[in-house]
């Protein structure tokens, strides 16, 4: 009984000391397999991608830790077909083109020279412990996720045969990547602007505001120009289709129909440039369109942070609306919308340990003070307003966006029926679990200052008196108990033949069957005397009833 109760005491001083240690191993090391790459310090000054911009930050110095890179995928052929169009599209529509492949593998080209060779944060070959790609369904952003996975990991990165084996697993020795989707119609992550009722209805109700009557009353002469050219009706929401399909039409060399000025082309251009830029202007319509990313974004971080689990390079393949719809809940400030083949980048830094003592004093509080996150559109600093003017976004800041722009039901704000909803409740569930929006948080350790909950190994490592203490306690009650149930069995007559350490504590299964019989020897009396005394009860014949 001793030995236990000193396995227990130990045992708890190696997690205390684990605990307490937690905060410098932290600062050296990070999740599983990547130690040599989080290991490498980015220093803004000499950063090719980052050497144009100001520090912007307490200390010039910090560690590249976590990257997430949201594309838009390439060249595509048009969605839409007009009866007067004579271009042809064997691919069929909506299709990605070889031209969009090449823009794909050229940015995967890229990405890899910035986080393999620059600022390491990736393993020059693939490992499935550092790298998450999921994609939405469609046929050209799984395409486009291919092509771009193809540069990230080119070929000649691909895995090795056993010594027995010759040649490549695959030709030109590729490395294949797993990238995961989820149907149209559950996809609540990077298609949520297209699932959402509530949205959907939004953006009709916005189709007939003041400021888009008023466009469309402006352009009605072009309208009515483009119906003539094009062989249908076409309203405002029209215009950006008949610029995508010549703007393809370009690219390709294929015939564009006559009769468009260059000014009137522009002018299509600029339509298209003010619709893209309102689709989601509204508060509402951010949140439904955009904040479940972001509050998937800052799961990931806090999770990578806090628990090391997380891959440290998580990869989105989607569309121009989940680029927009992103934008819309950071409430970020962007000049042109994206292109074919743009792409986000958010960037999680550590700042340096040699920096700590020009650190405020609140930066003290926790890991996570030491965190901060920056964004950049098609490589240019992305201002988001949430997160000040210095392009640095703390992960408080961060933290606050996320509550803000995030529906803890989107399922409920979106409107969706029951028998959808129904196929989305459980995962919707597992994401609300993982980010911890059920209760309140306003008692953690941070408080009203970040509004994060802490874990119960952040809050111990800050009060390690307190832990101290528990452990006392805990090691007291424990030989207390131990002491008690030695008595106990001591003083039981059922037990007197038995060694108590024997009878409680052997893992073997005939000290198993001893205890179960002991303990019904212990109840046998009573029950015994109860049933004696049902029997000596004289039963009352028929006539005295």
């Amino acid at each position: 009984m001793f030995k236990l109760s000193a396995l227990l005491l130990l045992s708890l001083l190696l997690i205390a000391s684990r605990i307490g240690s937690m905060h410098c191993e932290s600062t050296n090391s990070g999740s599983a397999g990547s130690t040599t790459a989080l290991s490498v310090t980015t220093t803004y000054k000499d950063d090719p991608l980052h050497a144009h911009q100001e520090p912007g930050m307490v200390c010039e110095e910090a560690s590249l830790r976590m990257v997430f890179v949201l594309t838009r995928h390439g060249d595509r052929t048009p969605v839409r077909v007009f009866p007067n169009v004579t271009s042809q599209w064997p691919q069929g529509w909506g299709q990605l083109t070889g031209l969009g492949m090449q823009e794909m593998y050229h940015l995967g080209q890229k990405i890899r020279s910035r986080y393999v060779d620059q600022c390491p944060v990736l393993s020059p070959t693939y490992s499935s412990r550092e790298v998450h790609a999921q994609s939405t369904s469609k046929d050209r952003t799984l395409m486009s996720a291919q092509a771009f996975l193809l540069g990230l990991f080119p070929p000649g990165t691909g895995p090795d045969l056993p010594p027995h084996h010759e040649g490549d697993p695959l030709p030109g020795d590729l490395q294949t990547v797993p990238i995961h989707s989820a149907a149209r119609y559950n996809d609540s992550l990077l298609y949520s602007y297209k699932n959402c009722p509530r949205l959907s209805q939004l953006v009709k109700e916005a189709r007939q505001s003041e400021e888009w009557q008023a466009m469309k009353l402006k352009h009605q002469p072009l309208l009515d120009k483009l119906s003539h050219i094009y062989g249908q009706k076409i309203s405002l929401k029209d215009v950006t289709a008949i610029n995508t399909l010549r703007r393809a039409e370009q690219r390709h060399g294929q015939p564009s129909l006559e009769g468009l000025t260059d000014e009137e082309l522009e002018t299509i251009r600029e339509i298209t440039e003010w619709i893209l830029k309102t689709k989601f202007s509204g508060e509402e319509s951010a949140k439904l369109a955009g904040g479940n990313l972001v509050a998937e974004i800052h799961r990931r971080v806090r999770s990578f942070i806090l628990e090391e689990q997380e891959k440290q390079f998580v990869y989105f393949s989607g569309h121009d609306g989940t680029v927009l719809a992103f934008f819309s809940a950071l409430g970020a400030r962007y000049e042109q919308s994206p292109m074919y083949a743009s792409h986000v980048a958010v960037e999680v830094y550590e700042r340096h340990v040699d920096c700590e003592d020009e650190l405020t004093h609140e930066h003290h509080h926790s890991l996570l003070s030491r965190y901060f996150v920056r964004f950049f559109y098609d490589d240019q600093p992305l201002s988001v307003p949430a997160c000040g003017d210095d392009h640095v976004c703390e992960l408080h800041q961060l933290e606050s966006l996320s509550k803000q722009v995030y529906y803890e039901d989107w399922l409920a704000a979106c409107e969706i029926e029951w028998h959808l909803a129904a196929q989305r409740g459980r995962e919707w569930a597992q994401r609300n679990d993982a980010l911890g929006v059920s209760g309140s948080d306003e008692h953690g350790l941070r408080g009203a200052q970040c509004g994060l909950r802490p874990t119960a190994a952040e809050w111990l490592s800050a009060h390690p008196t307190l832990l101290f203490v528990l452990l006392l306690v805990t090691s007291v009650l424990s030989v207390a108990l131990t002491v008690v149930l030695m008595n106990v069995t001591k003083s039981s007559p059922a037990h007197a033949a038995y060694n108590p350490s024997v009878v409680f504590f052997s893992s073997s299964s005939s000290a198993a069957t001893a205890t179960t019989r002991d303990v019904a020897r212990v109840s046998t009396p009573t029950a015994q005397s109860r049933r004696a005394t049902h029997i000596q009860t004289p039963k009352r014949s028929r006539k005295q009833r």
